[in-house]
């Protein structure tokens, strides 16, 4: 099936459908999929920290998650 085809038929099967749940279901289905296909541009400064981060990742400088989050939540929590 082409693109085309594929996109009538999907347009036909979705114009009988009506429940609103589902309908709102498959909104969000295509509204994820626009989401995924942005792009960002980074500025300078998150391309360096973002680079520093790999650094520190090669160089082993790494936590185990359980760490980071205990050390998140006392951060959290003094202040």
């Amino acid at each position: 099936m082409s693109t085309l085809e594929l996109q009538n038929y999907l347009i036909n099967k979705i114009s009988s459908i009506e429940d609103p749940t589902f309908l709102s279901t498959i909104q969000n289905l295509i509204d994820k999929q626009n989401i995924v296909e942005t792009s960002y541009t980074l500025s300078e400064n998150q391309k360096m920290a973002v680079a520093e981060g790999e650094s520190d990742f090669v160089a082993g400088k790494t936590v185990p998650h359980d760490e980071a989050i205990s050390r998140a939540q006392q951060w959290l929590n003094g202040k």
